[in-house]
């Protein structure tokens, strides 16, 4: 492998490495985040309704009952428990019907009978203002710590079936996702109060939000450090540690053209002083096949300096010199054909790493 390719091949995985640590505590993150919203929603819807309770309680006791004012119910009175439907006569003698809804009796801001009558003569005789009434649940709120802009709507259901509806001012931006909360007021909660708070997920968990972003960085940093250095230590024992690779050379045949298999479609005929790779064959020195072959039939292909002066020069010609220059062309060879086969120097051997 070519220092180009080794280069792309570092940097590939780099971006790889980084792309899965960004994915894998983006995920985490999210989940967080997500988990830390709907609490703090729950808290802060908590929070409102407790305020409009505290409103609604401040808005009607300066009220007073004067007057005749009767009623009548298919069931018995009870303190918990409310007739299927309700009839009203007002001072002219008309009678009027109410069909009890289960759903806005269990949603009623005041579980006693007496006090849901009492809210429904009181504001069928004052109704309800939505820009008064959020004013004094905006204090409430303010009280309770939350400082974010509300909105009312009120729906009344008159005497005769029919439904008026009224909104405070500005408040355009009031929609499904920012409802806070739906209650109801009078005896057959015949008063609908949906409550909306201006917020965004940045006014529920700023400081949350801030730190949760830190965290991310900084995890995302110190993981891609700490892989790097683990990838770094094992690469390097992996080249000091390791003797014998898993892919060992093996003799193809037995014959006089020794002829030997360095790896998948790559074969080394040393008699003939040939490489050859995918079907090309490529011619090479002499002297390097001759030691080429003698790294193959050692132990762990390694060879002592005596063995490799002895064995290229006889005559006792050879030094130290000459064979680092040997060992330097066959290392040339092996780029030049691009085979990835690594010849270590030790401290009085060189080994053959395939």
């Amino acid at each position: 492998m070519t220092n180009t390719s080794k280069i792309k091949h570092t940097e590939t995985f780099k971006y790889k490495l980084l792309s899965v640590i960004v994915c894998i505590l983006g995920g985490i993150c999210f989940s967080v985040c997500k988990y830390t919203y709907e609490i703090k929603l729950a808290g802060l819807k908590a929070k409102a309704k407790n305020a409009f309770l505290e409103a609604v309680e401040y808005e009607l006791e300066d009220r007073y009952v004067e007057g005749n004012f009767l009623y009548y119910s298919h069931a018995a009175k009870s303190a918990h428990h409310l007739p299927d439907s309700v009839f009203w006569k007002d001072e002219k003698g008309r009678r009027y019907a109410y069909r009890m809804d289960p759903e806005r009796n269990r949603l009623n801001v005041e579980s006693e009978v007496e006090m849901r009558l009492i809210h429904s003569i009181n504001i069928f005789r004052d109704p309800l203002q939505p820009d008064s009434f959020n004013a004094i649940w905006r204090g409430c709120l303010q009280e309770s710590g939350i400082s974010i802009p509300s909105a009312l709507c009120i729906s009344v259901t008159g005497l005769d079936g029919k439904v008026q509806s009224q909104n405070t001012l500005q408040s355009e931006w009031c929609s499904s996702s920012n409802k806070i909360l739906t209650v109801y007021i009078g005896y057959a909660s015949e008063i609908e109060v949906i409550g909306y708070l201006h917020y965004s997920i940045w006014s529920i968990m700023c400081f949350e939000l801030i730190c949760y972003l830190l965290l991310y960085v900084t995890g995302v940093g110190c993981m891609y450090k700490i892989f790097l250095a683990v990838r770094s230590r094992l690469m390097k024992t992996l080249r000091e540690e390791i003797i014998k690779l898993p892919m060992l050379a093996q003799k193809k045949n037995v014959t006089s053209k020794r002829t030997y298999v360095l790896g998948e479609n790559i074969i080394f005929y040393a008699e003939q002083h040939i490489i050859e790779k995918e079907g090309i064959k490529k011619a090479i020195w002499a002297q390097s096949s001759h030691l080429l072959e003698l790294f193959l039939n050692k132990k762990d292909y390694i060879l002592e300096y005596d063995v490799i002066l002895e064995n290229l020069w006889p005559d006792k010609t050879g030094t130290t010199e000459r064979m680092h220059k040997t060992i330097t062309r066959l290392r040339q060879v092996f780029r030049e054909i691009g085979i990835e086969v690594v010849v270590k120097r030790n401290t009085n051997s060189y080994q053959l790493i395939l």
